[in-house]
């Protein structure tokens, strides 16, 4: 009858899977983060490119 109660235990394994699950939803935001700067830099290094290809035609 008692199963359904968490133990000490299966609290602790669920704190700790919950904490690593946030850190790794952080991690995930940061590497998002990371890859829009990047995209954002291939995308001006890009203009850049195409200005200075019109501008020699």
């Amino acid at each position: 009858m008692e199963d359904w109660i968490l133990t000490p235990h299966k609290l602790a394994n669920l704190r700790e899977t919950k904490n690593r699950t946030r850190r790794i939803v952080e991690e995930l935001d940061a590497v998002r983060d990371r890859l829009s700067a990047l995209q954002d830099h291939i995308d001006a290094e890009r203009t850049h490119a195409l200005g200075h290809n019109s501008y020699i035609l």
